[in-house]
């Protein structure tokens, strides 16, 4: 399978995953605490990633094959470094998790994640393409 059609089937996966995200987050009524507190804790995290993904991937659509390349090598390492981490934040409750934040929730950390990923992921792809 060549590199575009790989780049094609993460958006197809990170499209699915947004719309189970956001269905996630949309389902419960708010008058609901404990739908809340189960779908909110997993739809924020899949919507946050899931939409740094899907940027990435449309970003690599326009670029070449050894931008993809780097851009895999990271990405095969940082989705489970970031899930491991979402993992361990603290659903609504405020906790440090060791990182010294007062207000370190899993929307926080979704946040930071899902930043820090696209972040990283556009400088991979345009580094890349330099160089």
């Amino acid at each position: 399978m060549n590199y575009r059609k790989q780049i094609l089937l993460i958006l197809v996966l990170a499209g699915v995953i947004l719309g189970v995200g956001w269905y996630f987050i949309t389902s419960c009524s708010y008058n609901d605490s404990v739908c809340i507190s189960n779908n909110d804790a997993l739809g924020g995290p899949l919507v946050f990633f899931s939409t740094a993904l899907l940027l990435s991937s449309i970003f690599l659509l326009f670029f070449s094959e050894s931008s993809y390349k780097s851009w895999k090598k990271f990405a095969t390492w940082a989705i489970p470094v970031g899930a491991v981490i979402l993992y361990l934040a603290p659903a609504s409750s405020p906790g440090t998790l060791g990182i010294g934040f007062g207000s370190f929730t899993k929307e926080t950390a979704s946040w930071l994640v899902s930043g820090v990923f696209l972040f990283i992921s556009l400088v991979i792809i345009v580094k890349k393409r330099r160089g």
